[in-house]
């Protein structure tokens, strides 16, 4: 039983930590391709579900963002969850 429990906890902080370590991420992705035009301060207002973050994102990669299509997906979920 100890060693379920023991178990099950590792198990609850690895998926913490690559959580973590994902939002992590995110945010430098964040800093790297959107705050040439816009602070962190103004992108982290924004409160917006994830069609309308893709529609400013699509906007922002016309004017000029260079982002990756997985890039551009992490920072639309990163930043519709962040309600």
């Amino acid at each position: 039983m100890k060693d379920m429990v023991t178990m099950v906890l590792f198990i609850l902080f690895v998926f913490t930590v690559s959580g973590c370590i994902r939002l992590n991420e995110n945010e430098k992705l964040i800093k790297k391709r959107c705050t040439r035009c816009h602070s962190t301060k103004r992108i982290y207002a924004e409160r917006r579900a994830k069609d309308e973050w893709n529609g400013i994102v699509e906007r922002m990669m016309r004017h000029g963002a260079k982002l990756s299509r997985q890039e551009k997906g992490h920072i639309i979920d990163y930043l519709a969850s962040k309600k």
